[in-house]
């Protein structure tokens, strides 16, 4: 009651000491305090080696890709020995899990264990192999009946399991560049290894930090190679090539432009560019803006019935990255869309079709509804023969009839569906009938759909509603009470696009106003140019190393042969029960042209270039942004550590503490 300072009462009141205790210990559990650190307990590492094109810089001995497996190398002999759990002495390869994984286009393992990326002149992904990484938790190795180990990737891991393995597990980078500022790490640890040229520093601090050397930025690169004929004259192609330089002195180089036809060059032309230096970044943290420059040519006189193959190459410049300095661009020449459409006389149909500018493209067939049970239709459309099919007003009767090719069904339904008031084949796949619907949404985002506009004002006086569709069925038109106007079906390799209302009536009566506005023939151009996969004759489009390339053969073929830039001739086929007409080719290892040749004698180009920017950009970055993170070469990303379960165990051991003061007072 009477006290002459704060804390003489709480000197007889041991009780109350406790109970403010545990009321701080808490109030800091609250707070979640963390700390930061790094973590040498981990039990799995992750050896992640860049194996893009620019890691074939030779601004290190020999080149990037070398450096970075030899550090790899070092980062398990540097593990050194280790004790398991049973106490018995184990090596980093024989208990430890360490994978080394390609930075490249897909992210894919090498043979886990090892070090032995390949060299490549791939683009990088940089995305897909952090996702990877994380994933490759899952990674277990398996002891075989014969005493040999192998890897497997697990189908289920527990998400506690999961959580375990990622607080245990190092992940080491060696990359030249940026690789995925929008990723979250997590509790995965990982430390940078820069590739390329560095150099140590002091800064104002007088602390020491890592600083790319000037050799590291030593490259001159083509990012930009496209051409474009003439509307007037397709005889007349202008070119156009854009260098970058990420040197930080000017540059005066040659740029030539060579012309080849038939394997052999038919002209040459050269340009003088002068390119100015680097421009520093206006923002510390930020890469420098590399000088640019452009050169324009215009080559006359070219056939524009025959496949030209242009080059363009830099002279002089004496750069350690010489993959940039070339690059490849093929000029076809126009392959048409084969399309038949089936069904009565459509006026709509024919004043499109019809048209001059339509013809160049495409090749038209007309075939009457009358003929689809006949060889007429039956053959040809088995065959393969057409690339686009459109059904007007009517459909096969079984789905062993549809063509191998992509369809348009307009006003009709495909099998097994039937149109409202036929009797359906399948009772989950109805039909029924729906009176004025309005388009209320449409998805730009799909080829068939993009650059439509004012699509609202489209009047319709009938349509139909298909129930039963699959799920996830992309449905391109939409109207209200969820009725699909515009479907895309798959159909093995096959797209079934399907409009569920008819242009015309029966009675040759207009059933919508959509033909008189300008959307539709641009939407019945999309639909050629995508469903009849037609190539004009304008430049072909460039493909990434690594990159899957579709071919379209002018005919419906079985068998191909392409031949890559270093002469190797790869088989193209199609399996025995595969329907699909286009071919993927998958193996664009190599910059330069690539030569088809089909089985019926027909032949064709397309080029593969890196034009990439960022792969040109060879200055490597002291420091990484992966996601909010931001990891400094050559240091460990400290780990965030959660303390707060500690100041929650001493509250609870204090009030524990004073409950047993407490009775023991009372009681005893």
């Amino acid at each position: 009651m009477h006290v002459n300072s704060l804390f003489q009462w709480l000197r007889d009141n041991l009780l109350l000491l406790l109970q403010l205790l545990a009321v701080v210990f808490i109030i800091y559990g609250v707070m979640a305090f963390q700390l930061h650190g790094g973590t040498a307990t981990g039990k799995r590492y992750i050896l992640m080696v860049d194996n893009s094109a620019s890691m074939s810089a030779s601004d290190t001995d020999p080149n990037r890709l070398e450096w970075a497996k030899r550090e790899a190398l070092k980062q398990i002999d540097a593990a050194g020995e280790k004790r398991c759990r049973h106490g018995h002495r184990i090596q980093f390869t024989s208990h430890d899990e360490a994978v080394v994984y390609e930075q490249q286009r897909p992210a894919a393992p090498s043979h886990p264990g090892t070090s032995n990326p390949r060299n490549g002149q791939r683009g990088s992904r940089k995305r897909s192999t952090w996702r990877t990484a994380w994933r490759i938790l899952a990674v277990r190795r398996k002891r075989q009946p014969s005493g040999r180990k192998t890897w497997k990737m697990e189908k289920s891991v527990p998400m506690c399991r999961q959580r375990e393995r990622r607080r245990k597990c190092t992940s080491i980078l060696m990359a030249g560049f940026l690789i995925c500022p929008d990723f979250s790490l997590g509790n995965l640890n990982v430390i940078y290894h820069a590739a390329g040229k560095m150099m140590v520093e002091t800064d104002e601090q007088g602390k020491k930090v890592l600083k790319p050397a000037p050799e590291s930025s030593n490259n001159v690169g083509i990012v930009t190679f496209n051409a474009r004929r003439d509307e007037n004259d397709p005889s007349i192609v202008g070119v156009l090539v854009r260098v970058l330089n990420f040197r930080s002195k000017a540059l005066n180089c040659k740029l030539h432009l060579d012309v080849f036809r038939g394997g052999e060059m038919v002209s040459a032309k050269d340009r003088e560019i002068d390119l100015p230096p680097r421009r520093p970044a206006d923002e510390p943290g930020q890469r420098d803006a590399p000088g640019e420059a452009a050169a324009a040519f215009e080559l006359h006189d070219l056939d524009d019935s025959r496949n030209t193959l242009f080059r363009a190459r830099l002279a002089g410049v004496d750069d350690c990255f010489p993959l940039d300095d070339e690059s490849w661009l093929v000029v076809g020449v126009v392959r048409k869309a084969r399309v038949l459409i089936v069904g009565p006389f459509n006026s709509i149909l024919h004043a499109f079709f019809d048209e001059e500018a339509t013809r160049a493209v495409a090749d038209v067939t007309y075939l009457g509804r009358d003929k689809l049970a006949t060889d007429d239709y039956l053959a040809p459309a088995q065959n393969g023969a057409f690339d686009l099919v459109i059904f007007d007003r009517c459909a096969p009767k079984t789905e062993a009839q549809m063509p191998r090719a992509n369809t348009l069904f307009i006003g009709y339904p495909p099998p097994p569906w039937r149109p409202p008031g036929e009797k359906p084949i399948d009772q989950t796949k109805t039909t029924r009938l729906v009176e004025y619907p309005h388009i209320k949404g449409w998805q730009q985002g799909h080829p068939v759909t993009q650059h439509l506009r004012a699509l609202y004002n489209v009047g319709i006086s009938e349509a139909f509603q298909m129930e039963g569709l699959p799920p996830r069925t992309p449905r391109l038109f939409e109207s209200d009470r969820n009725v699909a106007l515009l479907v895309a079906l798959t159909r093995g390799p096959f797209t079934d696009l399907v409009l569920t209302f008819p242009l015309l009536t029966e009675k040759e009566e207009w059933n919508t106003n959509w033909p008189l506005r300008p959307s539709f023939p641009l939407f019945l151009r999309n639909v050629l140019y995508f469903l009849g996969n037609v190539e004009d004759a304008t430049a072909e489009p460039n493909v990434v190393p690594g990159n899957v390339k579709i071919l379209h053969p002018a005919s419906a073929v079985d068998s191909g042969i392409v031949i890559d830039p270093k002469g190797k001739r790869i088989e193209l086929k199609h399996g025995p029960h595969e329907q699909r007409l286009d071919f993927s080719f998958a193996e664009t290892h190599w910059i330069g042209p690539y030569r088809v040749i089909w089985e019926d004698g027909t032949e064709r180009l397309f080029a593969v270039n890196l034009l990439d920017s960022d792969e040109s950009d060879l200055e490597p970055m002291p420091a990484i942004k992966i996601g909010a993170e931001q990891i400094v070469a050559g240091r460990e990303r400290g780990q965030p550590r959660h303390i707060w379960k500690w100041f929650a165990l001493a509250a609870f051991v204090i009030l524990g503490l004073e409950w047993y003061l407490y009775n023991r007072r009372i009681y005893v």
